[in-house]
């Protein structure tokens, strides 16, 4: 990162992280974003990509969480099409998971219209919640109040 970057006074904490399983050429990934008063454009996430970075960094024990939640219920002008294409390059069985669920949870139009089952979702069963119940549809543990009841 430069040094410029870091230590602008516009720009806030900045963390990198590794890719975490969502390469930087998946379609929908970036979007320009010139911030006010200053003479550059940035190349930064677009609100789809970010939410998957997000759920890519955050530990198991967070997943769930109000923060995470309360942000899924706000995430309702999401692009369904850019989310599919993200999802579809996603490497990361946890994120693509995790996401599902949430997304299911919140109940937005646009999770209606992602085509989840031609997503790879891996196989077997994974632990996102410790004590959790098995959701059956993405073969997570997640907490009680995230079970599908349809």
């Amino acid at each position: 990162m430069p040094l410029w970057l870091s230590q602008a006074d516009w720009a806030g904490a900045i963390d990198l992280h590794q890719d975490k399983g969502l390469p930087v050429d998946l379609p929908g990934s970036l979007t320009d974003y010139k911030p006010p008063g200053v003479g550059v454009t940035l190349r930064i996430s677009t609100p789809e990509r970010a939410i998957l970075e997000w759920i890519a960094i955050t530990p198991n024990d967070l997943l769930f969480s109000s923060e995470l939640v309360d942000t899924f219920t706000g995430l309702n002008t999401l692009c369904p099409r850019r989310l599919q294409a993200l999802l579809a390059g996603c490497r990361s069985v946890k994120t693509k998971r995790a996401f599902l669920v949430l997304a299911r949870h919140a109940g937005h139009a646009w999770y209606h219209r992602l085509e989840t089952h031609s997503l790879d979702l891996g196989k077997g069963k994974r632990q996102l919640y410790k004590g959790g119940r098995l959701d059956k549809e993405y073969r997570v543990t997640v907490p009680e109040e995230f079970m599908d009841e349809h």
